[in-house]
């Protein structure tokens, strides 16, 4: 799956940014909708090229409204599934939790950490109901957690949005009953 998406500052802005998503390109919109604090968020997918403009339509349309925008041309699959309503195993051996100040960077954090090691995510939630943060959780071996979480956290840094990342070996079985 390609995912294209656009985080941005304006509810108004956001319906502008996705009308000319939708308009440039033939994508399909999988989500769009205002976030907290008053954030728009907007995530489509299609071929290649077609997201690749939809991306670049919604950044210039956003202009100074724009937070963050992201483009993965091979999205991991326990991401995709994710899209598609599902979700992953906890494997209890540990578990990584990364903490974002937006939904796009967790989004592109959750899509490297599963590629970089053999992780298995397990939950993503994106701004409702957390003021506009957004966290993401995955689970498996205590070495292959701590890899993907230290990537993670170098992708979210780099844009400057890491709020927290944290592994958990061998976590309490009761904190398994939270994270499903």
């Amino acid at each position: 799956m390609v995912l294209g998406g656009v985080e941005i500052s304006s509810i108004a802005t956001g319906y502008e940014v996705l009308d000319a998503i939708v308009k440039v390109a033939p994508v399909s919109t999988l989500s769009a909708e205002s976030v907290c604090p008053g954030k728009f968020l907007i995530f489509f997918t299609g071929d290649v090229a077609s997201v690749e403009s939809s991306v670049a339509a919604g950044k210039e349309k956003a202009a100074s409204f724009l937070v963050d925008y992201l483009l993965i041309p091979n999205l991991h699959s326990d991401v995709e599934t994710f899209f598609q309503g599902g979700k992953g195993d906890i494997d209890v051996e540990a578990v990584g939790f990364i903490e974002s100040y937006t939904a796009i960077s967790a989004v592109r954090a959750a899509d490297a950490a599963c590629k970089v090691s053999e992780v298995r995510l397990v939950r993503m939630k994106l701004a409702h109901d957390i003021g506009g943060k957004s966290f993401f959780v995955i689970s498996g071996s205590v070495e292959a957690v701590e890899t993907a979480v230290v990537t993670a956290a170098s992708v979210e840094r780099e844009k400057g949005f890491l709020c927290r990342e944290v592994v958990i070996p061998r976590p309490h079985p009761e904190i398994l009953d939270y994270l499903g």
